[in-house]
């Protein structure tokens, strides 16, 4: 169903990664950065700079994973690429604008989120290290789609319910299901949860709205 094997995957991965292992530090490094920025009281001014960071992570993927690596092996990368880098300028939009839409919530949707940005950050190269090709092969937010998919999710879930969220989860929605396919396709289960992840912040943001709309 899919022009490529799940080793193919895991070999390009791995590439990428050996090809680029600066970059593979500096995302570990500024995804915790950002995961803590939704924790800490005293770092409220990055919640802008989260923003701007996750828009350049997803124009990243869209540009390195899709448009260089996998291109070879996917007729569709290229479509896939544009749409990762709308999403990262959308985000980016996002970040320049006002403070109010910004600003983080609390309660259950957020430490849903959090869990999610450290599942994304920490989980997915973990799983990819101990159920798939092991070094250098394991898949990282900034890097790969899948981690970026997650830790965006996660990191929407943080925010204030607002009707820009529930836009910018939707191209997140897309490529969650699109895992969901590939977790068919090429029989890795672990992407189930990049598609539960998208759904959950889908479905988390719109109802956010809808709870706090004025009645």
């Amino acid at each position: 169903m899919l022009p490529y094997s799940l080793d193919v995957l895991f070999s390009i991965v791995a590439d990428l990664n050996a090809s680029h292992w600066y970059a593979v530090l500096a995302c570990l490094a500024v995804g915790g950065v950002v995961l803590a920025a939704t924790v800490s009281p005293s770092a409220r001014p990055l919640d802008r700079f989260s923003g701007y960071v996750l828009g350049v992570a997803w124009i990243a993927v869209g540009g390195l994973f899709y448009g260089v690596h996998l291109a070879p092996f996917f007729f569709a990368a290229p479509w896939f690429q544009w749409v990762f880098i709308a999403q990262g300028a959308l985000l980016a939009v996002f970040a320049l604008g006002p403070a109010a839409e910004l600003r983080r919530d609390v309660g259950v949707t957020a430490r849903v989120g959090r869990a999610l940005m450290l599942y994304g950050l920490v989980g997915v190269p973990l799983v990819d290290l101990l159920l798939g090709s092991g070094w250098p092969a394991f898949r990282v937010v900034g890097l790969s789609p899948e981690p970026t998919v997650v830790v965006t999710c996660g990191w929407l879930l943080t925010r204030r319910p607002g009707t820009l969220v529930p836009v910018l989860a939707f191209v997140p929605l897309l490529a969650g299901g699109t895992a969901g396919f590939a977790a068919v396709a090429l029989a890795w289960w672990p992407d189930w949860g990049v598609a539960l992840a998208a759904a959950a912040a889908f479905a988390g943001s719109v109802v956010s709205v809808v709870r706090h709309a004025p009645r």
